[in-house]
């Protein structure tokens, strides 16, 4: 007898909502880089041409080096989004390419703790699974979960943590 579920879902739908949760911060952390690039880039120009003048004026290597490394710190900002940008390009194309994978797991341990993240702390609620380990669930999926429910959860390959986490009572998976 086929269970009763308030969703049914499947492979594409797991794969709908992977893209959906991966697209915007592919967007995002493309808009700062370039946004941050455009108000950088006078200043890595101004640097670099300082160093330039040095080097022609016979300065010494403190004056040539400094403002070459300044220009090298300030052209860093961008770069760092710029990655964030490619690595999870990445991502999106394991995720069109059908690279994931959704286990069976249950629940062993439930806890909720504080999470310091420098000046400001949060409550996580954690979900700990028998094969996967712990995994941070929001409040609504941590009030209806109990010791012992399963969960679908869906790994993208290469990572250890899962993306998605599905209530098998609320949810029926089908290949």
């Amino acid at each position: 007898m086929e269970k009763i579920t308030q969703e049914k879902i499947n492979r594409e739908s797991v794969k709908e909502s992977l893209l959906t949760l991966s697209g915007g911060d592919k967007r995002l952390s493309l808009y700062f880089g370039v946004i941050t690039g455009v108000i950088v880039l006078p200043f890595v120009c101004l640097f670099f041409s300082s160093a330039v003048h040095n080097i022609t004026a016979g300065d010494g290597f403190l004056d040539i080096f400094s403002p070459i490394l300044v220009a090298l710190i300030f052209a860093a900002f961008p770069t760092v989004f710029l990655c964030v940008y490619f690595f999870s390009r990445g991502r999106v194309a394991k995720i069109k390419k059908g690279m994931f994978t959704v286990k069976t797991d249950r629940v062993t341990y439930m806890t909720e703790r504080m999470q310091y993240t420098g000046k400001h702390s949060r409550l996580v609620k954690v979900l700990e699974f028998r094969d996967s380990g712990e995994v941070e669930v929001d409040g609504v999926t941590y009030s209806y979960t109990s010791h012992g429910d399963e969960f679908y959860l869906v790994f993208i390959d290469g990572d250890k943590i899962p993306s998605l986490t599905y209530a098998c009572k609320i949810y029926d998976y089908n290949e």
